[in-house]
């Protein structure tokens, strides 16, 4: 099913009552599959839905959830490439108590192949008895890859393939070279995301968070307050999601610049080198804070938090 098909699908889902309590979302495109997973939370608690069809996206509740700050959700990650049954066992528990905002909770597990025997046999009793007002959420590469027994108790949505993203009779054709180069270099989905906006947003996007790496790799002192001017609309949870994904390929790039200054680096990434000179160990320590601060979003830690805690952590 294309995205917009999938969202008016399950908008009219939520208007007739008929959500199922699990949903095997199968395809390679987190982007599609998490942006569907907001649109069924706000539909759901969206004070406006009956009357527009449709969330709002402007409400309190609306703007929570695409933040990632709703506190009715859960999300399972793998731990070390595998989810563990104990990982299962905590989930069922949060699944035991009772909303705390709304009238009903959402558990998302992504990389559901990658549950072991274990937990996978646990998931398997969760779903055999569904609770009212509870929706689970599967995100799986392919439906083959998960227990015959889970796939008959979920819904089955499967995405169509992404198509490849161009420059050409677009927006983005007039986005400047220096960030068409930078842009191409992110991961897919993170690039997806970023051209769903206009191209003034993404060149302003692109300059705060070159700031911030500069700020990061300098240990500029003043960072902390910096972020609260400089960067307050771009401390979204997408934003931020989007945006550290950028840091660590600046960061990268850093690390092959100051080991082998004949490799292409951007422009820059040169001009901060000439700066100051950084240990590479302490980029590798800035690479391992940039993968823990994703975790932390992962897990609905707020943006404003996770920017916060970076900073804390690397500018002292």
């Amino acid at each position: 099913m294309a995205m917009t098909e999938v969202k008016q699908y399950f908008f009219q889902q939520v208007k007739q009552g008929t959500l199922s309590h699990a949903y095997l979302f199968v395809g390679d495109d987190t982007v599609q599959k998490d942006d569907s997973t907001t649109a069924i939370m706000q539909a759901m608690v969206c004070p406006n839905f009956l009357e527009m069809g449709q969330p709002c996206f402007e409400c309190e509740h609306c703007r929570r959830i695409q933040a990632n700050q709703w506190a009715d959700v859960y999300r399972v990650v793998p731990e070390t490439k595998t989810i563990k049954i104990d990982q299962i066992r905590e989930l069922r528990e949060w699944l035991m108590l009772s909303p705390i905002e709304s009238h009903c909770k959402f558990a998302i597990i992504e990389q559901a192949e990658t549950m072991n025997a274990a937990s996978a046999n646990a998931l398997l009793t969760i779903l055999e008895e569904p609770k009212s007002e509870v929706y689970i959420l599967l995100y799986v590469n392919e439906a083959n890859n998960i227990l015959p027994t889970i796939q008959s108790r979920a819904q089955q949505i499967r995405f169509k393939q992404p198509t490849v993203l161009t420059f050409e009779n677009s927006e983005f054709e007039s986005l400047s070279a220096v960030y068409k180069r930078r842009l191409i270099q992110l991961p897919y989905q993170t690039r997806a995301a970023l051209m769903n906006l206009t191209v003034d947003d993404v060149e302003q996007w692109f300059k705060a968070y070159d700031e911030l790496y500069q700020w990061l790799y300098l240990k500029e002192p003043l960072t902390f307050a910096l972020i609260q001017v400089r960067m307050k609309q771009f401390i979204t949870a997408n934003y931020v999601n989007y945006g550290l994904d950028y840091l660590q390929l600046l960061n990268h790039q850093m690390i092959m610049y100051l080991t082998d200054n004949q490799s292409e680096v951007f422009q820059l990434i040169e001009s901060i080198a000439q700066k100051q000179t950084t240990q590479v160990a302490e980029l590798l320590r800035l690479n391992q804070q940039l993968i823990e601060a994703k975790q932390y979003l992962a897990f609905n830690v707020s943006p404003q938090l996770v920017v916060e805690k970076l900073v804390l952590a690397t500018v002292k």
